[in-house]
């Protein structure tokens, strides 16, 4: 007899993969302007976050983690482009490019060891995003498996890009 999973069980796979205990992510925090993003690397700068004109989104994402879809990221990348993206991606050097690519132009690309960010960033979930305001505080935070909840995510962003640009 072959089960099938129930809509809400599949709204909730990604939940699978979270590894570790996953707690509420600190807002108002500084993200780190610096990231190291595998062993033995040197860092990388990340002063953009604090150079733009909207906010940015960080996503970190795994191709090992069944639950993370990109078309999560590409939605919203698509009806949200005033904003700045991040995806730290890990993935084998091989796959990088190809499951990247159509990020290119639209996002700063990280080939990451996702275990290796966890002390650095305390992000230890995927799939995950951070908001970030425009001088790099961590507005909004959480795991996005589908379009509602990285909205929720984005809600600061949305709500601040939104007040900012009514017609006076």
């Amino acid at each position: 007899m072959k089960l099938t999973k129930s809509i809400d069980e599949k709204e909730r796979d990604h939940r699978r993969f979270l590894k570790g205990v996953s707690s509420v992510y600190t807002l108002g925090g500084y993200f780190p302007t610096e990231l190291i993003l595998f062993s033995k690397a040197t860092s990388i700068s990340l002063d953009w976050i604090k150079q733009v004109c909207s906010g940015s989104i960080l996503f970190f994402m795994s191709s090992y983690c069944s639950a993370c879809h990109m078309e999560v990221m590409e939605d919203f990348i698509e009806e949200f482009p005033q904003f700045d993206y991040g995806i730290f991606y890990e993935t084998s050097e091989e796959q990088f490019a190809e499951h990247t690519k159509s990020f290119l132009g639209k996002a700063h690309l990280y080939p990451c060891d996702l275990s290796r960010l966890k002390p650095q960033t305390l992000v230890n979930s995927v799939p995950y995003a951070l908001a970030l305001n425009k001088i790099g505080q961590v507005t909004g935070a959480g795991v996005i498996g589908t379009d509602t909840e990285m909205q929720q995510v984005a809600y600061s962003l949305l709500t601040v890009y939104a007040r900012n640009n009514e017609p006076k």
